[in-house]
């Protein structure tokens, strides 16, 4: 493969992130993989950190907060690197697109994890991979289904099940709504990625400029949608609930993401993305360490098999 070849849009990365493209220029460093599953961790803490911010913000209304942050955030971050915040009118309408997109997922992922545990949203949220594998063998001309990416698919589809039928020990009797929320989330994920792929990598856009159209664009959408729920105001003020919707802002939306970029334009793509896997791990795990989460046999395994999963669909191509 050529070293500058541009990579396909079709491997998520972090919960809402959609990859424009990338350069390959080398293969994985020893720090660049430590880098990967540091925020892997962070990633995997983030549904925690969700969770307790539902504590003192309602759902919609913080994913709302959340993009205001990160619009400002990364504006100032493009600024900084004398990057342009202005998109040519014809891409305005597809930014516009991108946003609802990005609005649909979060007000999925943010209201699913009001009646489910954060450990079975992280599985869910990251069958997301799959779906846009799904939608790429119909959406995308050159990107089918390969008997590999098929079997990755099917592995997460009995993932899905385990996870569903898993026991309920400790949630709520409307667990499976928010479950089914969380698989709404990653559809919605998937289909922003799709629609990046096809309407607007065209343009040459970078990814951190797609990202300050996602967050710019879903902000007032949000908190409009937040309004007309009734949740426009926190409904207790909570320090721990505050510091997690600013761990959610700074630290992911915006930390990251950056780093998340600047680690994928300096090493293959393909071997990147598969550690991806580690975030619905880590999810899994911190769920369980600090939130008490039951973590039950099926449970597991759908961990294991939606981990196989990501990791054979983002599979490295033979460079042969």
């Amino acid at each position: 493969m050529d070293e500058q070849t541009p990579q396909a849009v079709r491997r998520p990365g972090p919960a809402g992130v959609v990859v424009a493209h990338s350069t390959v220029t080398a293969d994985i460093t020893t720090s660049a993989a430590a880098l990967m599953v540091a925020l892997c961790a962070l990633w995997g803490a983030n549904f925690v950190a969700i969770k307790v911010g539902n504590k003192g913000f309602p759902p919609i209304f913080a994913a709302g907060l959340r993009s205001v942050g990160a619009t400002v955030l990364v504006g100032m971050w493009m600024v900084l690197r004398r990057g342009s915040l202005r998109a040519p009118r014809r891409l305005l309408m597809h930014g516009a697109v991108v946003g609802f997109l990005f609005s649909l997922e979060f007000l999925f992922l943010y209201g699913g994890t009001s009646y489910t545990s954060a450990s079975r949203a992280i599985l869910l949220v990251y069958t997301s991979p799959f779906w846009v594998a799904l939608g790429a063998h119909f959406a995308l001309r050159g990107d089918s289904l390969s008997p590999t990416k098929m079997l990755g698919l099917a592995l997460s589809f009995v993932g899905v099940l385990a996870v569903f039928r898993a026991p309920g020990a400790g949630l709520g009797p409307d667990h499976l709504r928010g479950d089914g929320l969380e698989l709404l989330a990653a559809i919605s994920w998937a289909a922003t990625t799709l629609y990046v792929k096809r309407y607007i990598q065209p343009f040459g856009i970078g990814s951190v400029q797609i990202l300050f159209y996602q967050v710019a664009f879903s902000a007032p959408m949000l908190l409009i949608a937040a309004s007309l729920a009734g949740q426009a105001a926190p409904t207790a003020w909570r320090l721990d609930s505050l510091l997690a919707l600013l761990y959610q802002t700074v630290v992911i939306a915006t930390i990251s993401y950056i780093a998340w970029f600047w680690v994928l334009q300096r090493n293959r793509a393909s071997t990147i993305h598969s550690f991806t896997f580690f975030a619905p791990l880590f999810g899994v795990v911190f769920g369980g360490l600090l939130l008490g989460d039951s973590l039950p046999f099926l449970l597991l395994l759908g961990l294991a098999l939606v981990g196989s999963g990501i990791y054979l669909v983002n599979r490295p191509v033979d460079r042969a």
